[in-house]
Formats: C-alpha cells, structure tokens, sequence
C-alpha cells in the first residue's frame, strides 16, 4: 500500500504482523456480512422519496437526455437528489448521472433524501416535471408520478430525522496530561497496539473489506492542531500533542459493547505508556462503567426502533 511505502520511507513504526496486538476481531460478536448490491443501484424506500418517471410511446431516455434534462442548475438546486434510470443494457437500475458508456433507459426514479432537511418535495416535483415537459419535443410527454403525497413524506422526514437525533451519539475517550507528548512517541505507541495509520492521516482499528457495519471500529485523532498525524511532521519532531482522542459512532459500529471494551483496553495500554489521565467528553475523570451503561441504553434504542447497530439501515441514518 502506498501508506505503508511513506511510513518506511520515513523510518517510522508499522503495527505488529504478528504478536499480542490488541485489537483482535476474535474480540468482537460480528454478524454474518450484509450483501451490499454493487451492481445495482436504486433508491431506498425507507429513506428516499421517490419520483418516478415513465416515458410516452415506449420511447427511451439516453444518457444524453438525462444530462440535458437534469442540468447543471437543477443538480445545484437540489444536491440531496439523485436520478437512477434502468439500464435497457444490463437490465439493473444505476446512476443515470454517472457517465460511463452511453445508455438507453427504460424508466428514471428521482430520489429525494428524506435525511435532508434543506430540500422542497413539491419544488423538486415541479421543477422535474417541467424540465422534462420543456425536453420532449413533439408526441405525448412522460408521465411524472410522486410514489407518496408529499405531505406524507414530510411527516416520515420529520420522523426520521428525530429519531437520528435521539439514537446518534458517539463514544470519546480523550487521554491527556500537562506535559505535551512526543509525536514521535505516540506514533511508536499507537502503533505497538496494531492501530494502523491511514485514512484522514489518522490511526484506526479497521474494519474487514467486506465487513458488516462502518469501514473502521474506532479510530484516533488529536485536538492538537491540524487534528492529525502529518508522517513527515512526526519524523522531523515539529508535531507534539496535547492529547490523544479515541472514538467511534455507536450507531455505525457492527458491534458497540464489543468495540468500546477493546477501545478501553487501548487508551488503557496508551495511558500507561504515555502517562496522564483518561477523561470523558466533558472533560472529567472517565466513568467506564457509567459510560458502558449509556452505551448499552442507545443499543437498547436502536434495537426497539429495528435500526440493528451497523445495518445497512443504520450506517445510511447515521452517514
């Protein structure tokens, strides 16, 4: 991996290959793998409102039609929405916006995130509805028919947009001391754990490829400006921190009570190391009990609401 050829380049520490790194997966209760369908792409039911589009005559809609129609202002205008079409080529629903090889769709769907709360239903409606009108140049134009009244889908936005306000929270556990800590240190630290540095320049416990819930179970940044852990500042010795924060998000992680206890372990092992105390998100002594608590009541919640931690239901909530 091109990560790893800088860090040696540098001279600096890689994870242990093999020996009592920390974070294991033997560790964690993971459910089996959700089938995640690449090769097709359509809107979500649950939180997408949905306008559908079918042409007249059993004409089609080419990539160039779509592009025309949905322009550059109306892409602008309504971010939150996304056209599918279905592919008369592959015979699956995808992106009607995602260029590639030209296409002949059968159908299109306009999907409108009910996540949003910045978008209009009714103008996006109108809006699509005209575009296409004004397109069509002679015959019968398309029909253009909303998969719910809009009134109802403003009641399931509101709904679903109180719900991620009362199930997404996060876990944080900061260590820190009076005396700043070494870059250099911290790097060799971290990464004697089997944390790996990568994404956003920062060290995470990943997740499988192909696992179930977000791509990494926790990861670790800094308050110290930038943030994050800069390879070519930590060799030259210009980067020392104040702090060091470990954290992920309940509702994305495959396995919460799992992670948190592995993540204690490691903040654990890096107090010890390092020195200094281990504090809560309000900057008091950390409670691990209390915080374990908390965190097996949003697991409770998430559950009673069929939003099971990690899903492919959650991880689109709480994106």
């Amino acid at each position: 991996m091109i990560c790893f050829h800088r860090i040696r380049r540098l001279g600096l520490s890689l994870p242990p290959e093999e020996g009592s790194a920390i974070p294991d997966l033997s560790r964690l209760s993971l459910p089996a793998a959700q089938p995640r369908q690449q090769d097709e792409y359509r809107p979500d039911p649950y939180y997408d409102w949905v306008i559908d589009v079918e042409p007249a005559d059993a004409r089609v809609f080419k990539t160039e039609d779509v592009f025309a129609i949905f322009d550059g202002q109306w892409r602008r205008s309504f971010s939150d929405a996304s056209v599918y079409g279905f592919s008369l080529t592959s015979n699956k629903w995808t992106y009607a916006l995602a260029g590639g090889d030209p296409q002949q769709f059968g159908r299109l769907q306009i999907a409108v995130s009910l996540l949003s709360e910045q978008v209009s239903l009714q103008d996006c409606f109108d809006s699509s509805a005209k575009k296409i009108r004004s397109y069509q140049k002679s015959g019968a134009t398309a029909q253009v028919t909303m998969s719910e009244p809009v009134e109802a889908a403003l009641a399931r936005s509101k709904q679903l947009l109180q719900l991620k306000k009362e199930l997404h929270h996060d876990i944080i556990v900061v260590l820190k001391s009076d005396n700043f800590y070494p870059g250099r240190v911290v790097w060799d630290v971290l990464t004697e754990t089997g944390l790996r540095w990568g994404d956003g320049d920062l060290f995470h416990w990943n997740n499988l490829p192909d696992g179930y819930g977000d791509d990494r179970f926790f990861s670790v940044w800094t308050s110290t400006a930038p943030g994050y852990f800069f390879p070519e500042a930590i060799k030259a010795g210009t980067f020392n921190l104040a702090d060091l924060a470990f954290g992920y998000w309940v509702g994305r992680s495959a396995d919460p009570m799992g992670v948190f206890e592995v993540l204690l372990e490691v903040a654990d092992h890096c107090r010890r190391r390092l020195g200094g105390v281990l504090l809560g998100r309000d900057g008091q002594a950390f409670d691990a009990a209390a915080e374990r608590a908390r965190l097996q009541q949003i697991v409770d919640g998430m559950m009673s609401k069929d939003l099971p931690p990690g899903s492919n239901k959650a991880l689109r909530l709480f994106q």
